[in-house]
């Protein structure tokens, strides 16, 4: 992460996860960040804990990269 940038937080969960704490965890996570004025992205998707992870329309590829690329630059 670049020294000057902000600190940026993401993360998300299936409505479906077959572990039940992970959704409700993670919305009220994302309630407190909110309320504590900490900017970050929450996404809930359909589907399951793996549920379109892989593969050229997965969230992997599609998503996380793409978002780790963004934060750490392109190196130029």
């Amino acid at each position: 992460m670049p020294a000057s940038g902000p600190i940026r937080v993401r993360f998300g969960s299936g409505y479906e996860d077959e572990f039940g704490f992970i959704p409700v965890n993670c919305r009220e996570l994302s309630k407190e960040l909110t309320n504590n004025g900490i900017d970050h992205i929450f996404e809930e998707y359909n589907g399951d804990h793996r549920n379109r992870m892989w593969g050229r329309r997965g969230r992997i590829y599609n998503e996380v990269m793409p978002y780790i690329w963004d934060m750490i630059g392109d190196g130029n």
